[in-house]
């Protein structure tokens, strides 16, 4: 199975979401330092990261596991609540299993859904 950096995927799945088209003006670079810098905390599991974000942007991104190898395989969604500043990206099997979802939580406006392109990333900027 191959494998990405956390901090890789993190990468696609913020640029994933400025191609949503909420990005009140910014670059995609900017777009991405400041979603990355707003990351306060995280909790890795293999299939699951929660994420929670602060007001505050960190000067220098100091979590831990963003050097942790993700799945490359199967699709991830991203999935937050942005007014309560938190979000989670969820591994799926397939496509399939990952739009289901999404239709299932994005009928509340509250959240932000979307899901994760993986051709997203840092060369693209």
């Amino acid at each position: 199975m191959k494998l990405m950096e956390l901090r890789d995927l993190l990468t696609c799945a913020i640029l994933s979401g400025y191609e949503q088209g909420n990005t009140e003006g910014l670059s995609r670079r900017e777009y991405l330092d400041v979603a990355l810098r707003s990351v306060t905390s995280m909790q890795v599991e293999p299939e699951t990261v929660y994420c929670e974000e602060s007001d505050l942007l960190q000067d220098d991104i100091e979590l831990d596991h963003l050097l942790d190898g993700m799945r490359t395989d199967g699709q991830w969604l991203y999935y937050g609540k942005p007014a309560e500043r938190f979000f989670f990206l969820l591994w799926f099997e397939d496509e399939g299993e990952a739009m289901i979802k999404q239709v299932q939580v994005s009928g509340d406006p509250a959240v932000a859904c979307w899901l994760v392109d993986l051709t997203q990333g840092i060369a693209s900027l």
